[in-house]
């Protein structure tokens, strides 16, 4: 059995997941949010994706970026379905929110062209 080995990011992309997830995680404080609905989302969506991360330090699947998406998706509707009371937690979320889709797509299409290009 093979022993998964640690390499760090070296996309840009990796990096601004990464730091998506802190600043998912750490913004209720650092926006100083009092909605507690929005506080639990933020901080348990910015987790998810550091632990989805850390993850793929160690060995990259597709899947990752697929749960990233969902997230990001996640994010842009919870406001809603949350029902949240504070504008800033409303932002905070869809934009956060969307940039996770778009790096997301971005990485998945970068990985179809390089396909490509090798068997091409």
């Amino acid at each position: 059995m093979a022993i998964a080995r640690f390499s760090p990011p070296e996309d840009w992309e990796d990096w601004t997941t990464v730091v998506l997830g802190v600043w998912a995680a750490a913004s209720p404080w650092l926006l100083q949010l009092s909605d507690p609905a929005a506080m639990e989302n933020m901080v348990a969506v910015g987790f998810l994706v550091l632990v989805g991360e850390v993850f793929t330090f160690y060995t990259p699947r597709i899947w990752e970026k697929w749960i990233n998406i969902a997230l990001g998706a996640w994010l842009v509707v919870s406001s809603w379905l949350l029902g949240l009371s504070d504008s800033r937690a409303t932002a905070n979320a869809i934009i956060v929110g969307a940039l996770l889709i778009a790096v997301g797509c971005y990485e998945m299409w970068k990985e179809r062209m390089e396909r490509q290009g090798r068997s091409g």
